[in-house]
């Protein structure tokens, strides 16, 4: 039986990024000057990319995809102001 981790590698924009299966991917929207807030938590890469490019936001918001590591960190991948 294997416990290793297992880590995928994806490439988006051009900058590669590799996760794990405990890793997720967030899409956090905010407004104005203020504070992201999480709105959806995802476990792939497919749904999050997906989920991001759906939110439609309005004048002043911001959105942007992060992805959330198990042991802490944290990583812009993609932002949009509007």
């Amino acid at each position: 039986m294997n416990t290793g981790t297992v880590n995928i590698t994806v490439a988006i924009d051009g900058k590669t990024y590799t996760y794990g299966i405990h890793d997720t991917w967030d899409i956090e929207v905010g407004r104005y000057r203020g504070a992201y807030r999480l709105r959806y938590c995802m476990t792939t890469v497919a749904d999050g990319v997906g989920y991001y490019r759906c939110i439609n936001i309005g004048n002043g918001y911001k959105k942007r995809l992060v992805l959330h590591r198990a042991d802490g960190t944290r990583t812009v991948v993609a932002r949009y102001l509007s």
